[in-house]
């Protein structure tokens, strides 16, 4: 994509200027001063060192829009962005909203380093929230291919994309090509009352790994059988964090670094 700074040389003030400024919720004098400039033919310069911060926040604001949308084709609002102040040259982080496509009014999370010479930066969570939906989909069918069959009393199944941003070479690309590139993890509980022995509970895990990696998913997984009664409470995620310092909690354990590449039983227990 080329050499990508954010514009803080240009002195001009912009009509987008203010429209980003509105977006960031700027105070009402940074929005009414960048109007009058705008207005009165005023640059930033003119306005004072009182809108130095916000100069800089409103220009790495505009470069978070534009880095995004040259890299993904969609347009972006930036709503907040933290940006070093003095000679510190550290991270910016910023909050966009989603303004077209499939995930219009989604929010996106990203943060860059790179000012002056320094190459740049960049780290986006877009790719992960444009196919959540699909990994979710495909997780959750292999979930209910091991686990679906237990009552939902005697079974507690979670999972979630791990990656906090996409770090793969494919930005944009459906979910069939990054599939191996999102990493995610999963968690599989059986209560006391399930009735499942060892082996039992092992050739699920084996299962459940197995369909993972047939769909080249990178996935941590974690399967348990828990061995505090429930004693009529609920069996939910709650319930295992509640008794999580009780003795004996965990009567048996699987799990796996990852599925990918996974070829059959290797289990730690």
């Amino acid at each position: 994509m080329g050499e990508w700074r954010p514009d803080v040389e240009s002195d001009e003030v912009t009509e987008r200027d203010v429209e980003v400024a509105r977006h960031l919720s700027a105070p009402d004098e940074v929005v009414e001063g960048l109007e009058r400039a705008l207005a009165g033919g005023e640059d930033w310069i003119g306005l004072g060192y009182d809108f130095d911060s916000a100069y800089r926040t409103i220009r790495h604001a505009e470069f978070a829009e534009d880095y995004l949308a040259a890299r993904y084709g969609e347009s972006f609002a930036c709503t907040y962005a933290a940006v070093p102040s003095g000679v510190l040259k550290g991270e910016t982080v910023a909050t966009l909203t989603v303004t077209t496509g499939p995930e219009a009014g989604s929010e996106v999370r990203a943060s860059f380093y790179g000012e002056g010479r320094a190459p740049l930066q960049w780290e986006d969570d877009y790719q992960i929230v444009l196919v959540r939906d699909e990994w979710d989909a495909e997780v959750g069918a292999s979930l209910d291919e091991a686990f679906g069959d237990l009552p939902e009393g005697e079974r507690v199944l979670r999972e979630t994309i791990t990656d906090s941003y996409y770090y793969g070479d494919h930005p944009g690309a459906s979910f069939d090509v990054v599939r191996s590139e999102v990493g995610g993890a999963i968690g599989a509980y059986v209560s006391a009352e399930s009735g499942i022995t060892e082996a039992e509970l092992r050739d699920r895990f084996e299962l459940l790994c197995s369909s993972l990696a047939a769909k080249g998913l990178d996935v941590h997984v974690y399967v348990a059988r828990i061995g505090v009664p429930t004693e009529g409470a609920a069996f939910t995620f709650d319930f295992i964090r509640d008794h999580e310092d009780d003795e004996g909690l965990v009567t048996w354990e699987f799990r796996l670094d990852s599925t990918l590449g996974y070829e059959g039983a290797s289990g730690d227990v």
